[in-house]
């Protein structure tokens, strides 16, 4: 059993793709630098590095919610 699935997983030209291995099902939509300029813009002058760290993730998320 251990054979037949090594065998399956490596040939002699090297490795081969990983059975088990799902590709993605959507591809990921990253943050323009426009959309990051716009994000610092709405913090303000004042503004916690978390806030600004937190407003970049919701913005992910809103963009990969499909």
């Amino acid at each position: 059993m251990f054979d037949a699935i090594a065998n399956s997983i490596f040939s002699p030209e090297g490795p081969t793709t990983n059975p088990q291995y799902q590709p993605p099902k959507r591809v990921w939509r990253g943050l323009t630098d426009k959309e990051y300029q716009e994000l610092h813009l709405q913090m303000g002058p004042t503004y916690f590095y978390q806030d600004y760290g937190r407003a970049i993730e919701a913005k992910l998320k809103e963009k990969n919610e499909d």
